[in-house]
C-alpha cells in the first residue's frame, strides 16, 4: 500500500472528527482504512485539501474538495465529510449541514453513517433548526445505541426541544441523561437545565422536589448558582417569600459569587430592603465600584459600629478600584488608626502605600511600607512592604537606593520569597551598571538562599553569567 495514501487516509479520519466538542470520535468502534481511498489517485489530492484546511485555509480546501468529487468513487463520503468539516470551521452550518447530510447517504459503513448524522444534527441546531436536530440526535442514537456519547446526545436532544419550547419533552430527554450520572459539575448543569423545563412545563412542584434532592450533592463552587435558581424556582412556584429569603441567605454566604449581585438586583427590584454593608461588599465584588461606594459610605453615616473596620477597607478598594486614590489612602488609614487590632489591618497598610503610590505620592508609600515594616516586622506581609519600598526606588532609576532597598529585603527576610527575588534583582540592577563583581555577590546570595525552590536554576544561570562577566 502506498504510503503517502496510508498517511492521507490517517489524516482524514483524525481532522474529520477534531472539534472536542463532539466528543472523543463519537464512536466505540475503531476506525480502519477504506481501501478504495487509499488506493486511489485521489488520495493525494484529498491529503492536500486538508493540509489547507488544517492551516486555516478554509475556503481553498473546499474548492479542492469540490473538484474531487466527481471522480470521488468509493472515497465520496470521505470527500464531503471534508467539506463539512471545512464548513464548520467557518462556521457555515447550514452548508456544513448540507454538506454532513450528504456525507451520511455516500456512507457505506454504518459507523461512518452514524458520526456523519450526528455532525449533521451538530450543525442543524449551531444553524437555529432545532427540531430536525433532535430528530436527528435520535437516529444516532438507534443507529449507535452503545455509544460513548449517549448521555451527550440524549442531552442535546433535550436542549433541541427546549430550544423550541417543547418543555416536556426535553424534561424526559434530561432525565434519561441524568440517569446513573456521578455527583459534579455536569450533574448540576443537567439537573439545572431539568428544573427550568419543569418549571416551564407547569410542573414547578416538580422542580423544587428535584432541587431539593440534589442539593446535597452540589460540589462547593456551585453552590452560589445552585441557590439562585433554585430561588427563581421558588419564586416561579409562587413561594414568593420562600425565594427572596432564599436569595438573601445568597447574597450573605457567597458574596464574592457573580450569584450574590444577581441576587442583590433581584432583591431590589421586589421592592426589599438590603443591609448597605452588605449591598456594598457584593457591589464592590462584581465590578460596581460607585454603587458600592455609596452604600459603603451610607452604612459608615449611620450609628452602626459591628462591621465598620470592614466597611473601611472595602471602602476604600472600591475608592481604589474607582481610580480615586488618595480617598482610597484616607479610609485605609482610618481602619489603621482607629481599628488597630483588625484582622485587615495589614492589609489596609499594604493598600494604603499602593493607593499613594498611585497617586503619584512615592514619598508617603515609602513611609507608609516601612512604618508597617518596622511595627510588625515578623508579619507574613513585612517582606512584601519591604520589597515594595525596592520597587519604588528601581521604578524611579534609583539604581543604587534600590540595590540598598533590595539588600535590606534578603538580609533581614533570608527565607522569604522576597528575600530571594531581591538579591537577583539587585544583582540584575548592578549587571545592568556593568557592575559585575557586586552583581556576583548577589547572585550567590540568591543561590545560597533557593535551595530546591523552583527558582534557583534562574538564579545559577545569572551566577554564572557573573562568573564569566569577571573572568
Amino acid at each position: 500500500m502506498n504510503c503517502r495514501s496510508t498517511q492521507a487516509h490517517s489524516a482524514i479520519r483524525t481532522k474529520l472528527l477534531a472539534p472536542a466538542l463532539l466528543l472523543c470520535l463519537l464512536l466505540t468502534q475503531p476506525v480502519t482504512a477504506v481501501p478504495a481511498l487509499a488506493q486511489s489517485p485521489q488520495a493525494g489530492s484529498l491529503a492536500a485539501a486538508l493540509d489547507l484546511a488544517d492551516k486555516g485555509y478554509y475556503e481553498d480546501a473546499i474548492k479542492a474538495l469540490q473538484a474531487l468529487l466527481p471522480s470521488a468513487g468509493l472515497a465520496k463520503h470521505d470527500v464531503l465529510a471534508a467539506m463539512a468539516a471545512a464548513y464548520e470551521r467557518l462556521g457555515q452550518w447550514k452548508e456544513a449541514a448540507t454538506q454532513w447530510s450528504a456525507a451520511a447517504a455516500a456512507s457505506y459503513r454504518e459507523q461512518d453513517r452514524a458520526a456523519a448524522i450526528f455532525r449533521w444534527a451538530n450543525a442543524l441546531q449551531q444553524s437555529g433548526d432545532a427540531a430536525q436536530a433532535a430528530r436527528l440526535y435520535r437516529a444516532f442514537l438507534r443507529l449507535s445505541p452503545q455509544t460513548q456519547a449517549k448521555r451527550e446526545t440524549l442531552s442535546r436532544i433535550a436542549d433541541c426541544y427546549a430550544a423550541a419550547g417543547l418543555w416536556g419533552p426535553a424534561a424526559d430527554y434530561y432525565r434519561q441523561a441524568l440517569a446513573d450520572l456521578a455527583p459534579g459539575s455536569d450533574r448540576v448543569s443537567l439537573v439545572l437545565r431539568l428544573a427550568d423545563a419543569l418549571v416551564l412545563a407547569g410542573d414547578q412542584a416538580g422542580a423544587l422536589v428535584l432541587l431539593a434532592s440534589e442539593a446535597s450533592q452540589v460540589p462547593d463552587e456551585q453552590v452560589a448558582q445552585f441557590q439562585y435558581r433554585w430561588a427563581q424556582a421558588e419564586r416561579a412556584a409562587g413561594k414568593e417569600q420562600d425565594g427572596l429569603a432564599r436569595l438573601r441567605s445568597l447574597l450573605l454566604s457567597y458574596p464574592r459569587s457573580p450569584y450574590a449581585y444577581s441576587a442583590l438586583m433581584d432583591l431590589l427590584d421586589a421592592g426589599q430592603d438590603v443591609d448597605d454593608y452588605w449591598r456594598g461588599m457584593v457591589d464592590y465584588y462584581a465590578g460596581a465600584y460607585d454603587p458600592a461606594i455609596q452604600a459603603l459610605r451610607r452604612y459608615l453615616e449611620s450609628d452602626r459600629t459591628e462591621s465598620r473596620a470592614s466597611a473601611l477597607y472595602f471602602l476604600g478598594l472600591a475608592l481604589q478600584a474607582a481610580g480615586q486614590e488618595s480617598e482610597a489612602a484616607a479610609q485605609f488609614d482610618a481602619l489603621i488608626t482607629g481599628f488597630p487590632s483588625d484582622s485587615r489591618v495589614a492589609d489596609a497598610w499594604l493598600a494604603k502605600g499602593q493607593a499613594q503610590a498611585a497617586a503619584g505620592d512615592e514619598s508617603g508609600a515609602i513611609a507608609t511600607y516601612q512604618a508597617f515594616a518596622q511595627a510588625f516586622p515578623q508579619h507574613d506581609l513585612a517582606p512584601e512592604a519591604l520589597y515594595r519600598v525596592a520597587q519604588i526606588a528601581d521604578e524611579a532609576g534609583q539604581a543604587a537606593a534600590a540595590q540598598a532597598a533590595y539588600a535590606r529585603v534578603y538580609q533581614l527576610y533570608p527565607a522569604a520569597e522576597q528575600g530571594r527575588a531581591a538579591a537577583l534583582r539587585a544583582g540584575l540592577l548592578a549587571a545592568q551598571g556593568n557592575d559585575w563583581s557586586t552583581a556576583e555577590q548577589y547572585f550567590g546570595t540568591a543561590v545560597t538562599l533557593s535551595p530546591g525552590s523552583g527558582e534557583a536554576r534562574r538564579y545559577q544561570f545569572w551566577l554564572a553569567r557573573a562568573f564569566l562577566a569577571n573572568g
